[in-house]
């Protein structure tokens, strides 16, 4: 009899005592677990009824166990039933992925790594007793976190209506564990009895807070869907109340201090991150800006008015407190500026686009030596020290996709485009494709942590949607910044959606012009499109921070198809 343990690597743990009883095996362990809903901290029973297998689970978290069986050593195993339940459960994913934002390019293997990514975001969705959710990943973060999801949100808002309803189930859990004062947690244990106090780190990120205002922006945005506003109206100004009251000093940016439990996105050196972390502040000066929207759409305009002029205030001084002059200050502690190594979370700041143009650009060709790899983006400086478990060096997908996109607001799209391909590449050698592991050694030459991780799959489809085409909506007008390439020299969505209204939609690029053609499939809600053609550009040219846009103009009613051009030559 063997147990094995399948995370974070493959390995035997000890046996206690095990106890083997006809249809009946039980192993116990000295073995924990952070939550009862993932083998072995359940108690299974197998029954056979008329060549039926059932399995009877005791959920017992503190008596750990693990079944193992052989399904062959049971001849009369119904194979019937085990092909009734896989053709419902395929046939739910294949509503999903058939149901959302579609894609089709030039570059078919892309297309391929696209909807492995949907299919991902989707199969991390689950129902269960503390609420619905979307978990971090598989198969040992199973449970829920707010940060997670705060990054994720921009792709499930661009995908589609189920991927909304996922995004809006998971935002509705978080709240309902909100502190008295205002925090939302980091993380939700799937174990009823312990929920965020099971976990450590259940309230130890700030950042989680200013990501949930984030995500529910980014929710509300696509859905217009102001009955969750009015839902979650409370737990929003808390949530907001509770990032202002960070302020100790009275000068608008909030701090940290470790000793109070409190960290910012960076995890490894949380114990010396301290005082007023830029990439933590830039978050809020996002939320803020969210915020300001979402009270606006429930008409509490003093409250909307009041995060509009704090979202200003910051926004203005932030280069003057930040900029040491050659990049941005990592943090401000009780010495002043730290500038710090090369760190992955510092490009956050050209992420959320708080950072100026001109410095915004210089920042990242600060960090791009010392963080872009062969496979993706660096968490940290790599100065040669492997270690077990995160290590400073490892090479982490979710990064790629913050530091891509990064790039892509800044007009270095030509790296961008490489961290684009970069997942791709991770798509197809994964040891189980389709997925992207949740890190990688220094080198790429070793897939470490979960084989399934949402921040992993999702960066792949925000460096196209959001990095590539630069979609985005503002009130009624869905906006597209394409940067021609010559890997997509046609790229065809499907089914893109807002505030129940599809649309299908393509771009064909050349050397000299791109055409467009729009079509509005379903809804009555006449819209406007900005077609924008980015061309990447570093001279005083440019007329924006991403390079030289060349942009027009299209109103669209519903069930019109309106085709055209632009010329860039």
């Amino acid at each position: 009899v063997d147990f094995l343990h399948a995370w974070p690597g493959m390995m035997r743990e000890p046996i206690t005592s095990s106890e083997i009883n006809k249809n009946y095996v039980s192993i116990s362990s000295d073995y924990t677990t952070a939550h009862i809903y993932m083998w072995p901290s359940s108690h299974p029973q197998i029954r056979r009824n008329r060549g039926e297998i059932t399995l009877d689970t005791i959920l017992d978290c503190d008596s750990p166990f693990l079944v193992a069986f052989s399904l062959e050593t049971i001849p009369e195993l119904n194979i019937k039933c085990i092909d009734e339940e896989f053709k419902k459960v395929s046939s739910y994913y294949s509503n999903i992925l058939d149901g959302s934002l579609k894609v089709k390019t030039s570059y078919e293997e892309f297309d391929k790594a696209f909807n492995s990514a949907k299919y991902v975001l989707a199969l991390l969705f689950s129902k269960i007793e503390v609420g619905d959710g979307i978990y971090a990943g598989l198969p040992c973060f199973s449970w829920f976190f707010t940060g997670d999801v705060g990054f994720m949100s921009p792709v499930y808002a661009r995908l589609g209506e189920y991927y909304l309803r996922m995004l809006k189930e998971h935002l509705v859990t978080m709240a309902k564990y909100q502190r008295p004062n205002g925090q939302i947690p980091h993380e939700v244990s799937a174990n009823p009895k312990y929920t965020c106090t099971a976990l450590p780190t259940g309230f130890w990120h700030i950042d989680s807070t200013a990501l949930w205002i984030i995500a529910l922006g980014e929710y509300f945005k696509w859905s217009q869907d102001k009955s969750v506003l009015r839902q979650l109206g409370g737990n929003l100004q808390k949530a907001l109340e509770f990032l202002y009251n960070l302020d100790t000093d009275n000068d608008g940016f909030i701090e940290i201090y470790p000793e109070k439990g409190y960290c910012a996105v960076d995890e490894l050196r949380w114990s010396i991150r301290r005082g007023i972390c830029s990439e933590l502040n830039a978050l809020y000066i996002m939320a803020l800006k969210k915020a300001h929207i979402l009270f606006q759409g429930v008409g509490k305009i003093k409250l909307a008015e009041w995060c509009l002029n704090l979202y200003r205030q910051l926004s203005e001084k932030y280069d003057s407190i930040f900029w040491s002059g050659r990049k941005y200050y990592d943090r401000i502690d009780e010495k002043g500026g730290v500038e710090d190594d090369a760190m992955a979370h510092q490009s956050l700041v050209c992420w959320t686009e708080v950072a100026s143009c001109p410095n915004g650009v210089l920042h990242l060709k600060k960090l791009i030596p010392d963080l872009i790899a062969p496979c993706g983006v660096r968490s940290h400086t790599f100065k040669g020290e492997v270690k077990k478990g995160y290590y400073e060096g490892s090479i982490w997908p979710f990064f790629t996709g913050v530091f891509g996109l990064s790039l892509f607001n800044y007009g270095l799209s030509k790296i961008g485009m490489k961290l684009l391909l970069d997942e791709v590449e991770l798509t197809f050698t994964s040891k189980d494709p389709g997925k992207i592991n949740e890190y990688y050694s220094y080198d790429c030459r070793e897939e470490l942590g979960q084989f399934t991780q949402g921040f992993s799959s999702s960066s792949l489809i925000d460096l196209f949607l959001r990095g590539l085409l630069g979609l985005d909506i503002d009130g009624n007008r869905i906006r597209f910044e394409v940067i021609p390439s010559d890997r997509f020299k046609f790229i065809e969505l499907y089914d893109l959606y807002f505030n129940s209204n599809l649309f299908n939609i393509s771009f064909h690029t050349n050397s000299q012009n791109l055409k467009y053609r729009i079509e509005f499939t379903q809804g009555s809600t006449p819209l406007t499109f900005e077609i924008c053609v980015v061309l990447p550009s570093e001279t005083s040219a440019k007329n924006s921070c991403k390079g030289f846009i060349v942009s027009k103009i299209i109103d669209v009613m519903p069930g019109e198809v309106k085709e055209g051009s632009i010329s860039y030559q």
